[in-house]
């Protein structure tokens, strides 16, 4: 269980059906390369969780989270066999066009790169939001279309704003990770978030009407943070309006 734990499918299946989500609004068509891309995003994203888990280990073990610090060995063959078939899988990807092959090289290099950024102020969440955005862009191989660039816009500015609110549920990240809650203090951080959430809540806005049923839990969390209550529960707030988002984008 603790494996399966590992790779956080919840999340990178997420990202796989927002791939499959990306093709559907700017092709029209879900086919055999719209899935060979979701698989990839998706194998990606648990082998760059996998990875980072591995790396904080020692950091991890202080907040209860001791399953690769005891694991170490046979943790980091786990992170290797993954990160092996995504690049495997990425030759794949290269084949079946060169632009879909550039995206596939730099979320590659976003995975390895992610776990040592921790000491630049905001980065992590930075390559965190624009990783999870970049698949949106991937229908542009078959064409110039709007609708890829308000996904790409609206995906990163949510992921952005969902790992600053992440970030203020631990404390032991004081001295090991340079991010907006321990650099601004809460308030600050908050603040930020509502902003980011008024462009995501400007983008729904543009997009298939039936998407506008997320725009009041959007707004509420705004008000949620600039009135400086739980990010807790906004946190959550916004989890469950994503996959009401995700759900209405399919239609």
């Amino acid at each position: 269980m603790n494996w399966i734990k590992a790779i956080r499918l919840t999340t990178t299946l997420r990202l796989g059906v927002l791939t499959l989500i990306g093709f559907h609004l700017g092709t029209g068509v879900i086919d055999g390369v719209a899935w060979s891309l979701a698989v990839f995003v998706t194998l990606g994203a648990s082998a760059t969780m996998v990875l980072n888990d591995w790396v904080d280990r020692k950091h991890d073990r202080l907040k209860g989270k001791d399953f690769a610090y005891l694991h170490e060995e046979t943790f980091l063959v786990f992170a290797l066999v993954l990160w092996e078939l995504t690049v495997l899988l990425s030759f794949y990807v290269w084949y079946l066009g060169a632009f879909y092959g550039v995206i596939s090289l730099t979320l590659i290099l976003i995975g390895f790169f992610y776990s040592y950024s921790r000491h630049i102020l905001a980065l992590p969440a930075v390559l965190v939001a624009f990783a999870s955005a970049l698949p949106t862009l991937l229908p542009l191989a078959q064409g110039t279309n709007d609708i890829s660039f308000l996904l790409f816009l609206l995906v990163f500015f949510f992921v952005l704003g969902r790992e600053i609110l992440k970030d203020m549920d631990d404390p032991h990240d004081k001295g090991y990770k340079r991010t907006l809650p321990v650099a601004l203090g809460f308030e600050g951080a908050k603040k930020i978030v509502a902003a980011l959430f008024v462009v995501v809540l400007t983008v729904l806005f543009f997009l298939p009407p039936w998407v506008l049923f997320g725009v009041p839990a959007v707004g509420y969390t705004v008000w949620i943070l600039l009135d400086n209550r739980d990010h807790w529960f906004a946190k959550r707030l916004m989890d469950y309006n994503t996959l009401l988002v995700l759900a209405l984008l399919f239609l």
